[in-house]
Order: C-alpha cells, then sequence, then structure tokens
C-alpha cells in the first residue's frame, strides 16, 4: 500500500512538474548549443540583492521581496530562422499553454509582451519576451510581486 502511494505522490508531482516547465525550457531545449545563444538563472537571494542595489524606492523593493528566482535566455534572430520557428510561433505556444497576455509595448521597432502562467496563485511564474532588433530576450520570474506596492509610483533606477 505504501509502495501505490509513494508512486501515485511521484508521478502526481512529475506532471505537475512537466506542466510548470512550458515557459521557458522549450527555448533552451530547442536552442541549446547554438551559437551566441546565452542563458542564465538567479536564485530568489541573488534577485533580491540585484533589484534592492538598483530600485531606490522601497516601494519597489517591498514589492518585489518574494521572488524566486528569475531566468534568462537571449537568442539571435539568426537562431530562430536555422531552427525554421519564430517568435510569433513561441508566442502563440505560450497562449496555447493558458499564459495570459497581461502587456504589450512596441517603442522604436522593439515588441515587448508581458505573460502571466496559468493557475496562477500566490507564486505567479511572469514570462517577460523582449523582440528586439537582433536578439529575442525571453525572462520568466516565479515569485510574487504584490501589486498594490507597484501603483501609483514611477520606477527611479540607482546609478551603479
Amino acid at each position: 500500500m505504501k509502495f501505490k502511494i509513494f508512486a501515485f505522490l511521484f508521478l502526481a508531482l512529475s506532471i505537475s512538474s512537466f506542466a510548470q516547465s512550458s515557459g521557458i525550457r522549450p527555448l533552451k531545449d530547442r536552442f541549446k548549443g547554438e551559437e551566441d545563444v546565452h542563458a542564465f538563472k538567479l536564485g530568489g537571494f541573488m534577485a533580491r540583492v540585484i533589484f534592492k542595489m538598483v530600485i531606490e524606492e522601497e516601494a519597489y523593493k517591498e514589492a518585489v521581496k518574494e521572488i524566486r528566482s528569475i531566468e534568462f535566455i537571449t537568442i539571435p534572430k539568426e537562431a530562430f530562422e536555422t531552427q525554421h520557428v519564430s517568435v510569433g510561433g513561441y508566442k502563440k505556444f505560450l497562449e496555447e499553454k493558458g499564459f495570459a497576455n497581461l502587456m504589450e509595448v512596441r517603442d522604436n521597432g522593439d515588441h515587448v509582451t508581458i505573460y502571466m502562467a496559468p493557475d496562477s496563485r500566490k507564486h505567479e511564474r511572469y514570462l517577460i519576451v523582449a523582440d528586439e532588433g537582433s536578439d529575442v530576450t525571453v525572462i520568466e520570474m516565479k515569485g510574487y510581486i504584490d501589486p498594490s506596492k507597484l501603483s501609483g509610483s514611477k520606477i527611479t533606477l540607482s546609478k551603479l
């Protein structure tokens, strides 16, 4: 009986972790080993330390205090062409997986889209897809951002 319970729990955890990996993971797997593709991940502690160093306003520091991790990947547009995929196709993939499009911004040829993962609760997942010139940058952030701390003020970055 214990084995059946253990097997069920293992299967449930495996399925849930597979469902959670549908954000930045497909890009990392597809473009692994490609030239000029750079990916890295920051744990929550390091991400919060960096935010505290570059953001001056206390409300923003408080808003991001529950970030668990930030993961980045930068891919040259040439790599998309080599792999016969597109940024629009990746965005469509995200929407098919249930990611909600929260906001889109276009400025001087750059196109930034912010998504939120489906079924997010207190520990949310956000994806930022920045299509800028010759590169595409995707940022996945896990954790909670308190929106009440962000409203009504302007982000001010300190000089490093």
